[in-house]
């Protein structure tokens, strides 16, 4: 079972009030809009046994858990993002699998998810269909469907 779950890009946090509370568990959000944020820490508060710690900052841009690794990444990112931070991230170590495209602010969620995993940890990750097949992404989808 995960003790440590984050959503990197929680907004009402539907994703972590799905995950079964346990009382030795640490759940985190993070969401660029601090209503949202605020709105997360109340919800599991009210539903949740576990540890909840939420923080209001743009993920990619300011990562509130960069110290921190999680057992289960879920996060559903926003799509067709054109505004990620592409120009002022271009040297992060996040891009492991080659450096996401402008249009390409799924492929950047996916490796911010996976920087943020556990050795055996697990990423769920709900993705626009076109986010499979843009040319500009094929690189990097190749690279991560080579190593697992």
């Amino acid at each position: 079972p995960a003790r440590t779950v984050l959503d990197p890009a929680c907004g009402t946090g539907a994703l972590l009030r799905a995950v079964p509370p346990r009382p030795d568990q640490y759940l985190y959000g993070q969401d660029s809009n601090p209503e949202l944020a605020a709105l997360t820490a109340l919800r599991l508060a009210l539903h949740s046994d576990a540890t909840v710690r939420t923080m209001a900052a743009d993920t990619l841009r300011a990562d509130a858990y960069d110290d921190r690794k999680a057992d289960v990444v879920l996060c559903h990112p926003p799509f067709n993002e054109r505004n990620w931070g592409h120009d002022e991230l271009a040297y992060d170590p996040r891009w492991e699998y080659g450096f996401p495209a402008r249009s390409e602010s799924e492929l950047a969620w996916v490796q911010h998810a996976l920087a943020r995993l556990t050795d055996g940890g697990t990423a769920v990750l709900l993705m626009p269909p076109a986010a499979a097949s843009r040319r500009s992404g094929r690189r990097i989808r190749a690279d991560l469907l080579r190593r697992g």
